[in-house]
């Protein structure tokens, strides 16, 4: 669960529900290509009407997403104003989800960086060093895509008909496809029980655990994902809606439902409940903090709820609304926010447009910052700047 989920509708009607083993077999690697960064004064302007469909918050940048296919990085500073360092340009088509990766290069021993998808099922790796695009899969690498994540040594690609795409981190080639699973669009989470390296969750709440391994007697570089066996059963409520997210924090697990959160721990009897967290306007997203026990929840209503893992609890540390004298004559599209639970410290970022364009101008997408800090109290929003820099240009033509 890795940044905010994108306002982007995917048709799926080829989604349908397979019982049958799940197997893995091999598949063309795709096509390659080089998308650029544009780092010149003029990146700050854009070329069309956009609308932010995700973003990615990491310690020193914010990663926005459009609807044209591109992908703009701010570094936000102690000034709480956003400097644009470049925009990503190569996607032909609305940004699905961002995801930062460590992992080696073809020409350094490791490194970070940060994948893109789009819904066209294009697949970038960009550097966070310098922002280049060190490789691409220029071609589908998965068809209706719905999200990906990061396993132990690959890169799992969501999609219809009960399919994983599984990607190696280095090269971006297609490796494998983990195919005949029991449900389509599965959250996936790296596992901390013994033997397997995989967990999923199911619909109706059972847990089954997998390992990813080489397969070299099916493609070079293949993997092969093998079941290690049921874990358990996770206790979901049914009127909280579909479960969109599972993941491992500090002493537990979290499984996330459209409608709600609920902290698990698991021992040898099995998966026990010990918390939970009605939301009813929606979860839209829920993002991690660097210690994994704090959690940024991002609601239907455009509010931002802090969570921390703390006693088997999920502790609400704060709930924040953006301001209605600062956005009344804008429209909301995204906010993003990171949390140091060591530091007691973080951001929050919101993605505006104005509600009516100027006509002449190019058309805007402003940026507010906000510092969220710990207090004795709980959690407080100060520092408040509004309407950033990544606004109308009325300098430059249409």
């Amino acid at each position: 669960m890795h940044g905010a989920q994108p306002k982007v509708a995917i048709a799926n009607p080829s989604c349908h529900r397979s019982t049958s083993e799940p197997h893995i077999h091999s598949m063309s690697l795709p096509a390659f290509s080089f998308p650029f960064t544009h780092l010149t004064p003029s990146a700050r302007s854009l070329t069309s009407p956009a609308t932010v469909t995700t973003s990615h918050k990491t310690r020193t940048l914010l990663l926005v997403g459009l609807s044209t296919g591109e992908i703009s990085v701010f570094a936000v500073g102690s000034s709480n104003i956003p400097e644009l360092l470049g925009r990503l340009l190569g996607h032909h088509a609305p940004i699905l989800a961002l995801h930062t990766l460590t992992s080696p290069s073809e020409t350094t021993s490791e490194g970070e960086y940060v994948l893109s998808l789009s819904t066209d099922g294009a697949l970038s790796k960009w550097s966070l060093k310098d922002l280049r695009c060190v490789v691409a899969a220029s071609t589908a690498v998965v068809e209706g895509p719905r999200g990906m994540t990061v396993l132990p040594g690959v890169i799992g690609v969501y999609a219809c008909a009960t399919q994983v795409v599984v990607v190696n981190p280095v090269s971006l080639e297609t490796v494998g496809v983990w195919s005949g699973l029991q449900d389509w669009a599965i959250p996936l989470a790296t596992s901390e029980v013994e033997g397997a390296g995989v967990v999923t969750v199911l619909a109706t709440g059972e847990v089954e655990s997998w390992t990813v391994e080489r397969d070299v007697g099916k493609v070079a570089g293949g993997v092969a994902v093998k079941k290690v066996g049921d874990v358990g059963t996770v206790e979901v409520r049914t009127e909280w809606g579909r479960i969109t997210g599972w993941e491992t924090v500090e002493g537990g697990w979290l499984v996330v439902q459209d409608r709600g959160l609920s902290f698990h721990t698991l021992s040898s009897t099995g998966f026990a409940k010990k918390h939970e967290v009605a939301v009813p306007t929606r979860v839209v997203s829920v993002d991690l903090g660097t210690a994994r026990r704090t959690m940024i929840v991002h609601t239907g209503d455009g509010k931002v709820k802090i969570f921390t893992a703390k006693g088997q609890q999920l502790e609400e540390l704060a709930e924040w609304t953006p301001p209605k004298e600062a956005f009344e004559d804008d429209v909301v599209m995204n906010v993003a926010a990171f949390f140091d639970a060591e530091k007691g410290e973080g951001k929050v970022v919101v993605l505006s447009r104005p509600k009516v364009q100027c006509p002449g101008k190019r058309p805007g997408i402003d940026i507010s910052v906000a510092e969220i800090r710990k207090t004795d109290g709980g959690v407080e929003i100060i520092n408040w700047k509004e309407k950033g820099v990544f606004g109308e240009r009325p300098d430059l033509p249409i």
